[in-house]
């Protein structure tokens, strides 16, 4: 019996060992892995930097690089561009305001009513908290405490 006992804690033992030792070559193997995948975007990162410098060298991607600054140059001066910028933004005004107008009239806030109603209250939030802050750190007086009562 003791001998069965022996082989079976032998082999639990052996089992074990062989458990570890794999533990130990999955572990090394995913360090390896690491390496190899942070060496593998290290380069890609280099050669994908060397490719845009590459490009930029070319002559046609300046030409065009260069036709591209032209362009908009000219559409910042053009006096098409400007008028159809004016147009938008006078033509944005008009639709505020009569959005306004409207929700009004059905007694509905607007967004610009209602951000200024939110800072409004954030602000006065931020002065509550601040007067709770001094209340609390103030020692409580027997009035207060009587009153509380």
């Amino acid at each position: 019996m003791a001998e069965q006992t022996s082989v079976i804690e032998d082999g639990i033992e052996r089992l074990q060992e062989a458990v570890e030792s794999v533990t130990d070559e999955i572990e090394s193997i995913r360090k390896r892995a690491e390496r190899r995948r942070t060496k593998f975007e290290k380069d890609a990162r280099k050669r994908f930097e060397h490719f845009q410098k590459q490009v930029r060298k070319n002559a046609y991607v300046k030409r065009a690089e260069k036709w591209q600054k032209e362009l908009e140059s000219s559409l910042r001066d053009n006096a098409y561009v400007k008028r159809a910028q004016e147009l938008r933004e006078d033509a944005t005004k008009r639709f505020e305001t009569a959005s306004d107008s409207i929700l009004g009239a059905m007694n509905i806030a607007s967004s610009s009513e209602v951000a200024k109603l939110d800072r409004k209250l954030s602000q006065i939030s931020r002065k509550l908290k601040a007067i709770e802050k001094e209340i609390a750190s103030q020692p409580a007086s027997p009035t207060t405490s009587a009153a509380a009562h």
